[in-house]
Order: structure tokens, then C-alpha cells, then sequence
């Protein structure tokens, strides 16, 4: 038990020491792997090498010894030729003992002596030597079988091949067809270490340079065979989760990654095709719950029309009489009093106020009870300049900036004049009272398709025609609203004229309510809050639909309002308005 609790702290001190190891990507995995396999590899191949080597060198020194041997015995038949067939006698001997020391000295053997069948020494590089017997199991081999004896002795101790090591050979000598003696001699392994030595300096060369090479190669082929896909793949899912779904991987070949891509451009085909479904959806329930608001706003609108078409008659009738005798009385009254300048003016205040009644009653009455519209063809962009020039000439414009584009060829549509006139100058006269009798107002007019989403999203940031208008985004500063919407079609060709002024804006609240009866911005007694609301019912009336967005930023620079009239072109348009000018027109705006 003492010995598992004293082991505990140290396994549970290696999960923050692994945890504080730095993470490493694949691309580092797979190369550090590379090269350790790479020398695994080339460790096992070069230690199977050396083992052969020194095989393959140790039998050399057995060919090496075996012609040394063949050269003793040249020597030896040389000497004393092949009649003899003993050595016997001091004199031969000594013979002999000088022929093995040139025989020595010529292959710088350390260790050499001659024998006879008794194991006797006949000649030794020690002279002490001679005369010793010497008692050899493999001499039997040697002189009953004419064998030449190969023996390898590893020095003690040593691992592999050794400068201790020895090379022993033991070989018959003949004098005609008789073996006479046999000879002894060890060879070193000095070049033999040192040629392994090289061996090893070369091959750990060969190894690194190997080693580098399949590194480069073999990480230049990881690159492209498993890194840069990956990388891919990572950037496809990125771009997939940023809602990217046209994102494409160029794979090539049929591997694992290529399916893998495809697989994945499989799931994005999916993915936009679920998306189309879910965006199909959510505007089909958009429109719907459009609809019924339209509907609901219809009857509520409907009955308030009824009552107000009632309210406005009975009005008309019970006040209207009284007010043309009040204003009758005060005409008879003004004649009497031209020497009162004080009375004057209270009763030209009084005059006021009954023609400010006067004016109410019968905007309720032409809300209430339009007029059918009288249809005639109206040339827009002249009917545009001709509006603005209308009011510079009644001085509604003093101080005020108007600039009227036209953009492309704009129909000639078939519309009661009177009344979009009325429309527009409405609109313009509330543009200039927003802006207090100064600043700038941009009337544009395009032909465009039709576009159901454009139309409820940014127009002020569309007309500022790309400058930075990043504010007009913030949704908690900006309102929309749109009167009933008209039928229009997915890319129908509309015309749509835009009114913008650079006044203060209006808050969210009351861009909601502008198209409401009696709601108005302006001081008490400067406005009836009907004007709107009668150039809505007119719009609707052409097929149209009108648009109010607002931006109240947190100065007026940074403030603007677009009204917005859409005017549908076919079934209203005249032969200016035929299709190939339509088309002209669409590609020109």
C-alpha cells in the first residue's frame, strides 16, 4: 500500500507534463516519422552490411594466406627442387630458418615457424623456439590429408572485428609428392580494421545522404500526396462554415484524398440544396405572413376608410356650411376694421385657421372619396424636370439643392398626371420642411427588375453608389416601411423613382407609422398628417407600391431618408415602353 501511494503523485505529475509538450501538426508527424523510419532502416541495412563485409574480408585473408602458402612452397621447390624428399641435417635447417625469414619479411607475418609430423619446430623467427614441440589437433588434417587449415581467433573480450583479432593458417610443405613438414603462420588484421573502418565512414555517409534525400523527396511528394490536400480540405470546411457553399477543391487522380473531396462536394451539393429549401421556406412564410398583414391592414384600413368616409361627409356637411358663413362674417368684418391694426391681425389669424379646417376636410374628403384617376400618357423624365422646375418657380425651393437624374431611357407611362404630381410634390415639400429650408435633395429614376429581397434590404446604401455607408447598416437606426405591395413578379421590369433628402431622419417607431392616417412629424398646426397617407392610396391605385426608409444617425451628416415610388412598366406603358426599349432600358440602368 505505501509503495502504490508513493507511486501516485509521480503517474498523476505526467498528465500536466504532457499537456504542457507542444502539439505538433501532421505535417511534422509525418516527416519526423519519415526520417526515423528512414534510419531504422538504413541502421539495419548497414549492420547486415558490415556483418558481410566482415565475412567477406576474413575470407580474403583465408586467399590472402592460401597464396602465401603456395608462395612458401615455390620458394621451398625453388630451393632444394623437387627430387629431394627429407630435411635432414643442420645445414638444411639453417636453410630453412633463412628462407622462412625472407618469406616473413616479404608479407610481414609476426608469427610463422615450419613443423614436422611430430609437432618438432623445424624453423621459428625465435630461435628459442626451435626444437619445441608443439601439440596441434588440426596436424593430423595437415600432414594425413593434405588439408590446408583455416582458423579465425577473435581476440577476448571483442565485439566484431578486432586490430587483436587473428587470421590462422596451417598448410602441408612438399618435396616431390611427399609431405615433409607444415607450416604455420598468423596474419593480422590491421588493413582490415582499417578498410571496415572506411567502410563504416562510407556508409554513414551513405546513410545521411539518403537519409536527407528521402526526406526532400519524400517530403515534397507528403506535400502534395497528403499535406496540401488536407490544407484544402481545411480551407473548404472554413469556407463551408462561413456559408461558403460554391467553394470547390481541385482533386485530381482517384486516391483516398480525391474521394475524400468528393465526398465533400457531395456533402456541399446537399448542403445548397437544403439551404435553397430552408431560404424557400422562410420566404414563402415571409410572404405569407405578409399577406395576411397585408390583409389584416386591408380591413382595418377598409373599415377605417368606411368611418372615415362617414366621419368626413358629415363633417363636410355640418361643418363645411358654418365655416362658409364664418368666413362670409369675417369678410363683412374685415371692411370694418382696416383702422384696428390689433383686430386686423387677430382676424387674419382667425382667416388662417378656418382655411387650415377648410384644407383638412377636403383632404379627408379626396381620401375618402377618390377620384377615378384619368389615364394619359406621361413622358417620365420630362415629367420629373417639369415637377422640380413647377416648384422652383413658387419659391418652394429657395435655398434648396435639386439634383433629377435619369438613368437610361425611361418609359412613357399611362398614368392620371394630376396625380402622381401630387405624389411627388408631396414628397419633395416634406423633404425640404425635414431639412429646414436648406440642404440637398437626389431624385433618381432607373427601369430595374424586380427584386422582392433588394427591396427590403439597404437602398440608401445602394444609392450612395458604393461610398462608405457602413452606418446605414446598424439596424437599430434604420426603418422600413412599404404600403400594400403590389403583384409584381421576380425580375418584372418596375420603374422606380427615388427621393432622398439629407434632413435628420426619422426614429424606427415613426417610420412605422407615416403611412397611418393623422400621424406627422411637424409642429402642431404646420401639417395634417394626411399627405402620405393619400399618396399611398394613389401608388396603390397605379399598381404600385411606395417605400419610406429612414436613417437617424447621431448627427444629420449622418442622417438621410429615401422615399421610394414603384411603378410597375408593363400593362401601364405606351408604345415608348415596347419590349426592346424596355430591355434598353433595363441594360442602360
Amino acid at each position: 500500500m505505501t509503495k502504490r501511494n508513493d507511486q501516485a503523485p509521480a503517474a498523476s505529475g505526467m498528465t500536466p507534463l504532457l499537456a504542457r509538450l507542444p502539439r505538433v501538426g501532421l505535417r511534422t508527424q509525418l516527416i519526423a516519422f519519415m526520417i526515423a523510419l528512414t534510419i531504422v532502416f538504413i541502421l539495419a541495412l548497414g549492420t547486415v552490411w558490415l556483418k558481410l563485409s566482415e565475412r567477406n574480408f576474413i575470407q580474403m585473408k583465408f586467399i590472402m594466406g592460401q597464396h602465401m602458402l603456395s608462395n612458401l612452397q615455390s620458394m621451398l621447390t625453388l630451393q632444394w627442387g623437387p627430387q629431394r624428399t627429407l630435411i635432414m641435417g643442420d645445414s638444411d635447417q639453417a636453410q630453412l630458418v633463412n628462407m622462412l625469414q625472407v618469406f616473413a619479411n616479404n608479407h610481414q607475418l609476426p608469427n610463422v615457424f615450419i613443423v614436422n609430423g611430430n609437432g618438432e619446430v623445424l624453423a621459428h623467427l625465435r630461435y628459442d623456439m626451435i626444437g619445441q614441440t608443439m601439440s596441434d589437433p588440426d596436424l593430423s588434417l595437415v600432414f594425413d590429408q593434405g588439408e590446408i587449415v583455416r582458423r579465425y581467433v577473435p581476440a577476448m573480450g571483442a565485439s566484431g572485428l578486432d586490430e587483436r583479432d587473428e587470421v590462422i593458417v596451417m598448410g602441408p610443405l612438399f618435396l616431390g609428392d611427399k609431405i615433409v613438414a607444415a607450416v604455420q603462420f598468423s596474419l593480422a588484421m590491421d588493413d582490415v580494421i582499417m578498410a571496415q573502418q572506411g567502410a563504416k565512414r562510407l556508409l554513414t555517409l551513405y546513410a545521411l545522404l539518403t537519409a536527407l534525400v528521402t526526406v526532400l523527396v519524400g517530403s515534397i511528394v507528403l506535400v502534395r500526396l497528403v499535406i496540401e490536400p488536407l490544407e484544402n480540405l481545411t480551407r473548404a470546411t472554413d469556407r463551408i462554415r462561413e456559408g461558403d457553399l460554391n467553394y470547390r477543391i481541385r482533386a485530381k487522380g482517384g486516391n483516398e484524398m480525391a474521394k475524400l473531396a468528393a465526398a465533400l462536394h457531395r456533402l456541399q451539393e446537399h448542403l445548397a440544396k437544403s439551404n435553397l429549401t430552408v431560404t424557400q421556406q422562410r420566404l414563402s412564410l415571409r410572404k405569407t405572413s405578409e399577406q395576411l398583414e397585408l390583409a389584416e391592414r386591408q380591413v382595418v384600413q377598409q373599415d377605417r376608410l368606411a368611418y372615415v368616409g362617414r366621419v368626413a361627409a358629415s363633417v363636410a356637411h355640418e361643418v363645411g356650411n358654418p365655416l362658409g358663413a364664418i368666413y362670409n362674417y369675417l369678410n363683412v368684418l374685415e371692411s370694418s376694421i382696416k383702422d384696428d391694426p390689433e383686430a386686423a391681425e387677430i382676424l387674419e389669424l382667425i382667416q388662417s385657421e378656418i382655411a387650415r379646417i377648410d384644407r383638412i376636410m377636403k383632404e379627408l374628403l379626396v381620401y375618402s372619396r377618390p377620384e377615378p384617376p384619368l389615364a394619359q400618357p406621361v413622358d417620365i423624365a420630362r415629367f420629373l424636370h417639369r415637377c422640380v422646375d413647377v416648384m422652383r418657380h413658387q419659391r418652394q425651393l429657395d435655398g434648396v439643392q435639386v439634383n433629377v437624374e435619369t438613368i437610361g431611357d425611361l418609359p412613357t407611362l399611362m398614368l392620371d398626371e394630376a396625380q402622381f404630381k401630387q405624389v411627388l410634390l408631396n414628397i419633395i415639400v416634406n423633404a425640404v420642411h425635414a431639412m429646414g429650408g436648406g440642404g440637398r435633395i437626389d431624385i433618381s429614376a432607373r427601369v430595374e427588375s424586380f427584386d422582392e429581397m433588394k427591396m427590403l434590404e439597404y437602398v440608401l446604401v445602394d444609392l450612395d453608389h458604393g461610398t462608405d455607408t457602413a452606418a446605414f447598416t446598424d439596424l437599430a437606426r434604420r426603418g422600413i416601411a412599404l404600403s400594400s405591395k403590389a403583384e409584381f413578379q421576380a425580375g418584372e421590369p418596375v420603374l422606380v423613382v427615388h427621393v432622398r433628402d439629407h434632413g435628420p431622419g426619422l426614429s424606427k417607431d415613426a417610420v412605422q407609422k407615416v403611412f397611418e392616417l393623422f400621424f406627422t412629424t411637424k409642429a402642431p398646426g404646420k401639417g395634417t398628417g394626411l399627405g402620405l397617407a393619400i399618396c399611398q392610396k394613389i401608388v396603390e391605385g397605379f399598381g404600385g407600391i411606395l417605400r419610406f426608409e429612414s436613417f437617424k444617425g447621431s448627427s444629420a451628416a449622418a442622417s438621410s431618408t429615401v422615399v421610394s415610388i414603384y411603378l410597375p412598366v408593363q400593362g401601364l406603358s405606351t408604345e415608348a415602353s415596347d419590349p426592346e426599349s424596355l430591355l434598353a432600358a433595363m441594360e442602360n440602368a
